[in-house]
């Protein structure tokens, strides 16, 4: 696809990476990359700053390629690859996972701030919560976003549900076949987790992304946003992201049933 192509479908357009938008991403420099713009010495940028002396045990396949760091008179940004390559009409769904959404150095009050919310929401119970999707009706050729001031009040089994059958109706119904081809990759993703822990991910999201106008299966999926990433030093797990891609498995698997 031509950059200008791209432009059209370019996460911005979308429901942007992690909920940023405007200049916060931008599409290229080159065909197929995205950039985001980040803190120099803010955890993402310190995370891909290291990225590559990180031993990831074939973890990095999970990540979205990265591409380095660029400047422009806008600021600092990390280009990476554009998850939305190739879709005609691209899907996003943004969830946060794990069991609580603040690191080992967080505040106090970010603590108590953080831990409010994530008994509020399905974090807690369910190891996710949605941030936020965007849609594409086949039959109407309407795009539609749905946004945390919505999604926060999810706190239960049947919101989640709700708002999953939401995310994967194209107006013809729910696309079982999509749900259907992102449950290898999550049981892929659970099995790195609990066989080459490496890092424990907090506030980090995974993203969704289907093509609504195609009939055919175009799927994409990534682990995204790594501001709060820390090695595991004490032999243990994330446990709180594998507790939730178990959930997530669990109602994919229903829902595409």
């Amino acid at each position: 696809p031509t950059m200008a192509e791209e432009k059209k479908h370019s996460v911005a357009d979308g429901i942007a990476v992690g909920g940023h938008a405007g200049k916060a991403i931008l599409v290229g420099p080159e065909p197929g990359q995205i950039s985001k713009r980040v803190n120099e010495g803010a955890g993402e940028a310190v995370f891909y700053k290291g990225f590559a002396d990180q031993d990831w045990k074939g973890g990095e396949k999970y990540f979205p390629k990265f591409f380095g760091f660029r400047d422009t008179e806008d600021g600092h940004y990390m280009v990476m690859e554009n998850l939305l390559i190739g879709m005609e009409q691209p899907c996003v769904l943004d969830i946060k996972m794990g069991s609580k959404t603040y690191g080992p150095d967080a505040k106090p009050e970010k603590i108590e701030h953080q831990s409010a919310n994530d008994k509020k929401t399905t974090t807690v119970e369910f190891g996710f919560r949605f941030t936020g999707y965007s849609t594409f009706n086949a039959t109407s050729s309407e795009k539609s976003k749905v946004g945390k001031d919505v999604l926060f009040k999810v706190n239960n089994k049947e919101g989640l549900n709700e708002h999953f059958s939401a995310f994967f109706n194209n107006g013809q119904g729910i696309r079982k076949d999509v749900i259907k081809a992102f449950i290898p990759w999550l049981t892929e993703l659970k099995g790195y987790f609990e066989q080459s822990p490496t890092a424990r991910f907090y506030s980090s999201s995974i993203l969704f992304v289907f093509d609504g106008a195609s009939k055919d299966v175009k799927t994409n999926a990534r682990m995204i946003d790594f501001a709060h990433v820390f090695p595991i030093t004490d032999g243990g797990k994330d446990d709180g992201y594998i507790f939730g891609l178990e959930k997530v498995i669990g109602l994919f698997e229903e829902l595409s049933a």
